[in-house]
Order: structure tokens, then sequence, then C-alpha cells
């Protein structure tokens, strides 16, 4: 009984030494004939007499290609979002469709709010956060006026639209009034 069989399986070479022949198929049984058939192994031998199945591919669960991730939230890309326009029609738009809360213009609450938010795909605003807070009147102002914007021009990578983080500053400032009747008491102030 010969003990190393040289068999063929595709292009390569497997040397079977009594064990379980290429992916788990059954040992070579070199003594059969071909009247008595062979086990069922992949090897070339006279049993099998050279008909084998054409082997698997490969898995390719494996092999992973390198994605982009689009829906991410990108700080920086090749084309940075715009509102329509450019940014001195944003500045315009805000004036335009700022409505000073009632109680901090009475306190005389004025400041900067800067507002954080994502310029989606579609152009669309989302994720609207107060990254400064000025008052919370003023804060809520600010958010209202950022989330009804209209659509922007989005953010581009690699020329593809992706969703990109945006921080704009909104400023309250209240109008400076010169009334002639300023006096109390006859001491004009």
């Amino acid at each position: 009984m010969i003990k190393n069989t040289l068999c063929t399986i595709g292009a390569g070479l497997f040397i079977a030494f009594g064990l379980s022949s290429f992916e788990g198929k059954p040992k070579c049984d070199i003594t059969a004939t071909p009247q008595s058939g062979c086990t069922g192994c992949s090897c070339r031998c006279a049993a099998c007499n050279g008909n084998i199945a054409a082997p698997e591919p490969p898995s390719m669960s494996y092999v992973t290609t390198p994605s982009v991730q689009y829906d991410k939230v990108f700080d920086v890309v090749e084309q940075m979002p715009a509102f329509p326009g450019g940014m001195s029609e944003l500045m315009a738009w805000f004036k335009d469709n700022l409505v000073y809360p009632e109680a901090a213009a009475r306190d005389g609450i004025q400041g900067r709010a800067i507002v954080q938010f994502v310029v989606e795909k579609d152009g669309s605003i989302s994720n609207v956060k107060i990254a400064k807070s000025v008052e919370l009147s003023i804060d809520r102002e600010a958010a209202r006026l950022v989330k009804n914007m209209p659509r922007w021009i989005p953010g581009m990578q690699n020329g593809t639209p992706v969703r990109v983080k945006y921080t704009v500053p909104v400023t309250f400032k209240l109008p400076v009034t010169t009334s002639e009747d300023s006096s109390i008491d006859g001491i004009k102030r």
C-alpha cells in the first residue's frame, strides 16, 4: 500500500499523507479501481478517472473595499456649504427675519449667540445647537432663526454632496434710542 500520494487539485499540488484530502473531502482510496469506484476524493487517481469537480472559488467575505462614509458629518470639505447669495445675503436674511425677544429688549440684553448646525446633503438644516449662549430667550430666537433658513447649497466631497457641520454668529443688538424726554426730575441723562 502506498502511503504518500501526489494529487493535483486545480492549478496547485496537494500531497495526501493518509490524511483527509483538501477541504474535508474523503481520503483518496488508491486501492479502489474504476469498477469498484472511488470514495469521492478530488484527486486524479485511477479510480476517479480524473473526473473532479471544479474547485469552489475562495470566499470573499474577508475582502473589504475601501468606502468613503458620506453619511458622517464633516467639519471641512473640498467645497464648503454656502447660503444662496453668500454670507452678505445670510446676514441680510437674519436682519430681515430676526424677532428680538421682548423680555431681552426690555432688560437691555444684547449679545452674539453662536449657533452650530449641520447642512444636509440636500441643503436642509438639522441638528441646531447653541455653541455660545447669551440668554435663554435670545438663544431660542437664534435657534428658531437658523431652523427657518432656506435651503443651502450643500458641501461637496469628491464631487458628492455630504453632510457638513457649520457655525454662524447671530448678533442681537438693540437700536440706540435718542429721546428728548429721558429726564428724571428735570435732569437730562
